[in-house]
């Protein structure tokens, strides 16, 4: 309405109304008769190789989400945590359940370069830090979506690309 918000709390009520309004939403559920999925389908998206593959083609240093962790400590524990991580993934899969604390991320505003009024909302872009092993399924996934599958959706990709998976 053009007045100024007055503490914090209603500072990130309208970020949050005019930034996020069409991805608020409850929170998800777990599906009551999950899709069957072949052992092999899971092997293939879920391969060693394209879970090395994946962990590799992560920015070292890129921002850490809520987990904390940045992509260099899974690159370079990755030895150690291969199996571990692509056991829990296979499963995340067959159930359709991603644990709650990978749904976790943060929402930051960063100001849009060159605005005049710094005043408005629209004055800012948001950017979302999500925990590096969500960013590794998803990747994954969507590989599996555009080479096993070839579906060559550019709107899908290039949301994943500006995810930064």
């Amino acid at each position: 309405n053009g007045d100024l918000t007055t503490s914090a709390e209603e500072t990130l009520e309208v970020m949050a109304s005019v930034h996020f309004k069409e991805s608020v939403s409850a929170p998800p559920t777990n599906p009551d008769n999950p899709h069957p999925i072949t052992q092999d389908l899971i092997n293939k998206i879920y391969s060693p190789d394209r879970l090395e593959q994946a962990v590799g083609t992560f920015e070292p240093y890129k921002a850490a989400g809520p987990d904390t962790f940045k992509p260099i400590i899974i690159q370079k524990a990755w030895k150690h945590i291969k199996d571990l991580t692509r056991t829990i993934m296979m499963k995340n899969h067959e159930t359709q359940h991603i644990p709650t604390l990978w749904r976790n991320s943060l929402g930051i505003f960063l100001p849009k370069p060159g605005k005049s009024d710094y005043n408005q909302p629209k004055s800012f872009r948001t950017i979302t830090l999500s925990p590096v092993m969500l960013k590794l399924q998803e990747k994954v996934i969507l590989w599996h979506m555009q080479h096993d599958l070839n579906i060559a959706n550019d709107e899908t990709a290039a949301k994943m690309q500006q995810a930064g998976v």
